[in-house]
């Protein structure tokens, strides 16, 4: 059994900026971390602003 996590943009965010996305599941070990549509959405608006972090982590389930 796993618990789940709810997370929301800036989380994600902060802890990609410094390359440490990898940190939230250690933290969260036998957790299913998943955002909504519109976290999704706000992170995917971060390319505008020259950030490519999205493409680089592994796919969020919403």
């Amino acid at each position: 059994m796993y618990s789940i996590v709810i997370s929301d943009c800036d989380l994600i965010s902060t802890f990609a900026k410094v390359n440490k996305i990898g940190l939230l599941e250690e933290i969260f070990p036998s957790s299913r971390m998943v955002i909504t549509t519109s976290v999704y959405n706000e992170l995917l608006k971060t390319k505008e602003y020259g950030f490519d972090f999205p493409e680089k982590k592994k796919a969020l389930r919403c």
